[in-house]
């Protein structure tokens, strides 16, 4: 239903917007002028003051993404940006702000705005390996250092206190950084695809965001502060983490943080924690009865612990080497890819009582020849058996909803006696 409301109000403001020769914008309430989209090719981009006679005060989020362009420049009506409108422009050198400029400027070709002491915008096209943030400054915006492939090493000053969503997003060649003890808060996928290597965390963080760190494929190490009290959806997934200590504080985990991360051979849960702990090679949260992540490296059988309910989203993706996977009759839900990739099973058995099956739950578990799906299934998402090339025989009782679901995917349905 949300993503509903988003797609129906980005619909809306698509509607609204106006062209004037290169530009797309919005007429804001005061009868001004943001600028929402553009399509020229210019090199050199001169932003107007005014489109049809309003003044151009504002540039929305991401509105010159991708375009060719190697320098901006920004006028005085112009007192309000957004998320990075220069997302991505690969060839851009420099933004210049018209002098006298009351709430935005420049030092050393990098946008800033003045109220918020914020950096918006560095530019994507600069081949300079290393920068440091000036002093005074407070946020480092989303997606301001998004694409920046050439940067190697930022640091960071000591006033900072927030680091915006995607804002070191496929930085390919960053390589370390040191997040100082004023950084309060990361955003979601703030170093998502870098090339980080080495982070340390600030002292007093208390989140982990979703996907902070997912695809960093070089990272192998990571230690988390006692202040943390969340670990959001996928935070480390597909990195190379070998071996992780929750703290004690940790009171919510989100869909498996730790996904594709196939070199984790250690993760342990301070004992003190009262919401989590390990059960064998399976992170679990008791008290829901929800199994989070499984170490990927685990190898044979596999006996999930009667009392789990719930085989979370992507939790158990890629455990290739479990050749057989015994579930309890406990079990209500396996979640979106919950047991997705498994490869090395040959046969699967869900047990009567499971109701639901997320999206690709089962799917790409290439060497599955046989699945029995139990009558109380009454959830089916698509494409849950979706890659299973070697799949003969889906076993389910007549006129029930996995026979439904499995004559209308074409699966090889065989009934139950």
């Amino acid at each position: 239903m949300l993503m509903a409301c988003v797609l129906t109000a980005a619909a809306v403001a698509e509607e609204e917007a106006r062209v004037s020769g290169d530009y797309r914008y919005l007429l804001r309430p005061d009868g001004t002028a943001e600028i929402v989209g553009y399509s020229g090719e210019e090199t050199a981009i001169r932003i107007p003051e005014m489109l049809d006679g309003h003044w151009v005060t504002a540039l929305g989020d991401r509105a010159f993404a991708e375009a060719a362009c190697s320098s901006v420049s920004i006028p005085l009506s112009v007192t309000e940006v957004g998320v990075n409108p220069f997302y991505n422009c690969e060839e851009l050198l420099s933004i210049d702000v018209a002098e006298g400029h009351p709430t935005l400027a420049t030092a050393d070709l990098v946008l800033f705005s003045l109220p918020d002491r914020r950096l918006v915008s560095y530019p994507a096209g600069l081949q300079l390996t290393s920068y440091a943030l000036p002093s005074g400054l407070r946020e480092i915006g989303a997606d301001a250092f998004a694409w920046c492939a050439f940067l190697e090493s930022v640091r960071l000053c000591d006033t900072l206190e927030i680091v915006g969503d995607g804002a070191f997003n496929m930085c390919a060649s960053l390589s370390a950084v040191t997040l100082p003890n004023s950084v309060r808060t990361l955003g979601e996928s703030a170093f998502a695809s870098s090339g980080l290597r080495q982070v340390t965390l600030p002292a007093g963080l208390e989140a982990l965001p979703d996907r902070v760190f997912y695809g960093c494929g070089e990272l192998n190490a990571l230690s988390l502060p006692a202040t943390v009290r969340e670990i959001g959806d996928e935070a480390l997934g597909f990195t190379m983490i070998e071996a992780l200590s929750i703290p004690a504080g940790v009171e919510s985990i989100g869909i498996n943080p730790f996904v594709g991360c196939d070199e984790l051979i250690r993760l342990e849960v301070d004992g003190a924690n009262p919401r989590f702990r390990m059960d064998g090679p399976l992170l679990i949260e008791p008290e829901t009865g929800r199994v989070i992540t499984c170490l990927t490296r685990t190898v044979g059988a596999l006996r999930v612990p009667e009392g789990i309910a719930e085989i979370g989203d992507w939790a158990l993706y890629g455990c290739s080497e479990l050749t057989e996977i015994a579930l309890p009759g406990s079990l209500r839900r396996i979640g979106a890819g919950g047991l997705n990739a498994c490869m090395a099973c040959l046969s699967l058995e869900l047990p009567e009582g499971l109701t639901e099956l997320g999206d690709l739950a089962l799917a790409d578990c290439f060497l599955l020849e046989r699945v029995m799906l139990p009558a109380s299934l009454t959830q089916l998402g698509e494409g849950v058996l979706e890659g299973c090339e070697a799949l003969t025989a889906v076993i389910v009782t007549p006129g029930s909803a996995a026979e439904q679901y499995g004559r209308t995917n074409g699966l090889p349905v065989t009934a139950s006696p």
